[in-house]
C-alpha cells in the first residue's frame, strides 16, 4: 500500500464510524418517539403539552 491508499482507508474508516454513530443516533432517536407516543394516551395528546406535566 502506497501513502494515498492508506489515506484513503483512514477516511473511509473515518465515514463508516461517522455514519453508523449517525445510524445509531437516528435509530435511538425514533425509538424514543415511538415509546413516547404509545404511553401518551389519546385524551393526554390532545392537551397542550404543559397541561400534561404533573403539577407540583
Amino acid at each position: 500500500l502506497n501513502t494515498q491508499n492508506k489515506k484513503q482507508i483512514q477516511n473511509l474508516k473515518k465515514l463508516f464510524a461517522q455514519g453508523t454513530l449517525l445510524g445509531m443516533n437516528a435509530a435511538r432517536t425514533s425509538l424514543l418517539c415511538a415509546q413516547r407516543e404509545s404511553s401518551a394516551s389519546p385524551e393526554r395528546q390532545s392537551r397542550p403539552a404543559y397541561e400534561t406535566l404533573p403539577r407540583t
